[in-house]
């Protein structure tokens, strides 16, 4: 074979040799894949919940498996407005959330039950936000704040406790086109309440989610009026004596 054929022979040689694959390489180029190799895999593996910092849900006991709930009790009026009644309608709320729910038995009777769920509503507002051409008022934020907590029977201790919970709705009243009343405001805050009080039973309870206190609206009402304070009287007049007969 000439040295034309030969040189021919030897470049498809080269032409045909295989691609070298990764694994053949030196160990130095593979160091940028292996670290992201395991960058992918610990994203993957934490991700954004392996990060919080806050505090950890903690669960029911095993034990509490049957949950009855006190009746609501409303230590506050709502001037102008008629309230009575709404705490019982909370705790109808609350019930039938936790049925539909389905992880946890709800009973009548504490005696029955496991668990005790307990609150008070501290906070009934309804809060103007604007008027009509004659002053009157046609929308309204409907605030309520309760305190909530939580009794295991079986170990006779308050498992937790949790303050300041708070809900809000914004509406126009009946008056107006599309409004609703009080009551109908209502029943859409107790659904948004029912469904907050139940996931923290059977998801996860402790955490700290009470509304700050500076986030409640103060009152409408104006303060009393602080009296000034009385002037003190005027010292009276030194005088000299008159002087001694001769």
């Amino acid at each position: 074979m000439n040295d034309k054929a030969k040189g021919k022979s030897k470049k498809e040689k080269v032409m045909k040799k295989p691609l070298r694959y990764i694994g053949s390489l030196p160990h130095f180029y593979l160091l940028p894949f292996t670290f992201l190799l395991s960058f992918c895999l610990v994203a993957g593996c934490g991700g954004p919940n392996e990060y919080y910092s806050g505090p950890s849900a903690s669960l029911l006991p095993t034990h509490v498996r049957k949950i009855a709930i006190r009746p609501i009790v409303r230590s506050v009026e709502a001037p102008g407005h008629d309230v009575v009644g709404w705490e019982d309608k909370l705790r109808l709320g609350i019930q039938n959330e936790l049925i539909l729910d389905g992880r946890f038995t709800c009973v009548n009777d504490e005696k029955d039950a496991d668990g005790v769920l307990y609150g008070e509503i501290g906070r009934i507002l309804f809060e103007p936000l604007s008027y009509d051409a004659s002053n009157v008022v046609k929308e309204v934020r409907l605030m309520v704040v309760m305190n909530i907590g939580f009794l295991d029977r079986v170990q006779n201790k308050v498992l937790w406790e949790e303050k300041n919970l708070d809900q809000e709705f914004q509406y126009f009243v009946s008056t107006q086109p599309g409004g609703m009343t009080d009551d109908e405001a209502r029943d859409q805050l107790w659904e948004r309440f029912a469904h907050d009080v139940v996931t923290r039973i059977v998801e996860g309870f402790g955490s700290v989610t009470g509304a700050s206190e500076k986030k409640i609206s103060p009152q409408t009402n104006p303060p009393a009026a602080t009296p000034a304070p009385e002037k003190p009287a005027p010292a009276p007049l030194k005088r000299d004596a008159p002087p001694a007969p001769y």
